[in-house]
């Protein structure tokens, strides 16, 4: 015996809730991953800038501290 299309469709509000429910968490699951990617893709993004940051900091302090190295020797020498 076919099934009449009354009978798929829900009679009370929470049949209704019930087939919407498994909707619901299939986009609630979504949401959630979506919103761990976008955490991680943040944390990546920052940590590559501080990383970034440190290379370029020691950089530009390397250079410094030669400089005064060079500086520092220069004035030995003029005082010998």
């Amino acid at each position: 015996m076919a099934r009449r299309r009354a009978d798929f469709e829900p009679r009370t509000i929470a049949d209704a809730q019930w087939r919407v429910a498994p909707a619901r968490e299939w986009l609630l699951k979504i949401a959630i991953r979506l919103n761990l990617l976008s955490l991680v893709t943040i944390l990546v993004m920052t940590a590559g800038v501080v990383v970034a940051g440190v290379f370029i900091l020691e950089a530009a302090l390397r250079q410094s501290h030669e400089r005064l190295m060079r500086l520092e020797l220069q004035n030995v020498i003029q005082a010998i």
